[in-house]
């Protein structure tokens, strides 16, 4: 997947789907990379029915499917760093 996230720090928990908008995933290793620090992912992709379980906003740029914004794909992450 990535070279500073796994598989299941990006997937939805419910669907253990990852799809991430185009260029989003090299952003990521990007930011990680001159933060120089670990970042911990505590959310990613979402699929619609998790998204709705957790009462996530019906056009977040979580889910891995979106019409409203034509991304693609999850361009959003919610993370902590140390």
């Amino acid at each position: 997947m990535l070279d500073h996230f796994s598989h299941s720090e990006l997937a939805c928990p419910t669907t253990d789907q990852v799809r991430l908008a185009a260029g989003f995933g090299e952003a990521l290793e990007k930011f990680r990379i001159k933060l120089d620090a670990p970042i911990y992912l505590n959310s990613a992709c979402r699929s619609p029915l998790h998204n709705a379980k957790i009462s996530g906003h019906p056009r977040s740029l979580h889910l891995v499917v979106n019409s409203h914004w034509g991304t693609g794909g999850t361009c959003a992450v919610d993370a902590a760093a140390t």
